[in-house]
């Protein structure tokens, strides 16, 4: 987070101990399932988990800012483009440029 965000000392502590240590169970019918520690994500709803999210994902902007691409994101649905002309551009050039930044971000074969 200090990277990104200039986020250290108390305030990344804060972060790690809200981010750690977490545990759930499930309820089904009658049944309690075993509590069992929560390894990733965060609880539906959080005020902060909107922001965490942001935050976590901020550093694909690099990524696709390197290829020459434009992006918008809302909540958790982003969204990679680049403007072409079909008539004076070279189209497969674009796709392949699209592409390769799918592939950096680790989203080959996602259609």
């Amino acid at each position: 987070m200090n990277r990104y965000f200039g986020i250290g000392g108390v305030a990344l502590d804060c972060f790690q101990s809200y981010l750690s240590g977490r545990t759930y169970c499930a309820r089904i019918d009658n049944v309690t399932l075993d509590i069992s520690q929560l390894k990733y994500g965060l609880p539906q709803g959080s005020v902060i988990g909107t922001i965490l999210f942001s935050m976590y994902t901020s550093p694909t902007a690099d990524i696709i800012w390197k290829h020459d691409l434009k992006y918008h994101c809302y909540a958790d649905d982003p969204e990679i483009y680049i403007s072409v002309d079909p008539t004076q551009s070279n189209v497969n050039g674009a796709i392949e440029q699209i592409e390769a930044c799918l592939d950096e971000l680790g989203c080959s074969g996602i259609s």
